[in-house]
């Protein structure tokens, strides 16, 4: 009787699939795994690379950098190793190692005083649900993998309080969640109104992988149009690709500061 009931059970499972979610709970997923998963930090290789229009429909290369991001006083930090593939000449080296000490002493002072620095902890995934309306779009798959589709909308009649909440508010989102972990596999934000300079139809898509046994980021595209000043306007990419993650403490050669 026990592996009849077993048996009937199968096939109601393979009869009617797990029902369809919603996009406030598939966010709200996200955002739990992401907190389960918030202590763990990690070092890896940067490598960014900017170009511009040339406005004929062609870019023209600004520089390329490549960081180690380590970890400094419990967050990590951005450190430049190499400038267009090369090492650093001795006065750009004697700056980055300033910046460093200098970063160093200001997170020293920071701990010893007790100032708890506001961050985010599960990026802001988590403003969706406060600040954005929410609707499943479908099904796709993404970096070969079978995801819901969620696109985002500020909502209208609220203000945003904190200037992180203001850039928030001026893009909208789409985001494919991973249908099997439930987190994040790519986004895309695209700016709707200015945003401290940066115009109507700015883009950031990123992307992400399960590495080291967490979903980790390893691309992250800007196509930007930018004003500076109200009379410079510059458009173009700015490319990021996150390279040899390792677990501080555990797997890192990066040494930590």
């Amino acid at each position: 009787m026990i592996r009849l009931f077993s048996l009937l059970l199968v096939f109601a499972a393979v009869s009617f699939p797990q029902q369809t979610p919603t996009a406030q709970r598939l966010i709200e997923r996200a955002v739990e795994i992401h907190k389960a998963e918030a202590n763990v930090k990690f070092t890896w290789r940067e490598e960014q690379e900017q170009v511009h229009s040339d406005g004929k429909g062609g870019w023209q290369p600004v520089f390329k950098r490549s960081f180690d991001v380590i970890m400094l006083q419990g967050d990590t930090y951005k450190k430049l190793v190499l400038l267009d593939g090369k090492p650093l000449n001795a006065k750009t080296q004697k700056k980055v190692d300033a910046d460093l000490a200098k970063t160093r002493e200001e997170r020293k002072k920071q701990q010893k005083s007790s100032v708890l620095r506001k961050r985010l902890s599960v990026g802001d995934t988590e403003q969706l649900l406060k600040l954005f309306d929410n609707k499943l779009a479908g099904e796709e798959v993404v970096e070969g993998r079978a995801t819901w589709k969620v696109e985002s909308e500020p909502k209208v009649g609220i203000t945003a309080v904190t200037p992180a909440e203001k850039s928030a508010m001026s893009s909208r989102r789409t985001t494919w969640f991973d249908k099997e972990a439930g987190v994040p596999v790519k986004r895309i934000d695209l700016t709707i109104r200015v945003n401290d300079g940066f115009q109507p139809g700015t883009e950031v898509a990123m992307t992400y992988a399960p590495l080291r046994e967490q979903w980790l980021m390893t691309s992250l595209i800007a196509r930007f149009d930018v004003k500076f000043a109200k009379v410079v306007r510059v458009r173009g990419e700015d490319r990021h690709q996150m390279l040899d993650y390792k677990r501080f403490e555990v797997e890192s050669s990066l040494k930590p500061e």
